[in-house]
């Protein structure tokens, strides 16, 4: 799928009933994470060759496995809340995806960075304001600092 993607070819649906097929009902590994993370960075790429139904329907596949645990669910749903915001543009499914995430894994630091985000997108400046100071004592990459800081400048108080 990947190499298709990459030479602008479409995928084989074959390809993508193997694929769901395999994460829905086999052990989940390690390489199966970074196959979904891999579909979420070719989308924001732009080198994505497969629909968003497609994507859905992996994504749930890999979702439905029984051997999947709350914290790699919490990181698929993170993933997908990516894919539906930067690739799709879908702003109310992107935060359905993350809602499912933080639901699973409240405290992650990232995804409630993520949502203030889309709340800060979505206009709602206050509470993502509050939700962003809150934000200012945790544990970021150094790129999760930078967009903290800028979205805070945005308010004209970045030190709080």
């Amino acid at each position: 799928i990947a190499l298709n993607c990459r030479a602008k070819l479409p995928a084989e649906k074959a390809w993508v009933d193997e694929l769901s097929h395999r994460l829905q009902s086999t052990p989940f590994a390690p390489g199966d994470r970074n196959v979904l993370y891999g579909l979420k960075e070719m989308s924001i790429d732009g080198h994505l060759c497969l629909s968003r139904m497609d994507v859905d329907r992996i994504f749930a596949a890999a979702l439905a496995n029984p051997g999947v645990g709350t914290g790699i669910a919490a990181m698929l749903h993170s993933w997908r809340a990516d894919y539906l915001w930067l690739s799709q543009k879908d702003m109310p499914a992107a935060r359905a995806a993350l809602s499912k995430s933080l639901t699973l894994n409240p405290g992650n630091p990232s995804n409630r960075l993520k949502w203030g985000q889309l709340m800060y997108l979505d206009g709602e400046r206050e509470a993502a304001r509050v939700l962003l100071l809150a934000l200012q004592g945790e544990n970021l990459s150094a790129q999760e600092r930078k967009t903290l800081d800028d979205l805070l400048a945005s308010y004209g108080n970045a030190g709080g």
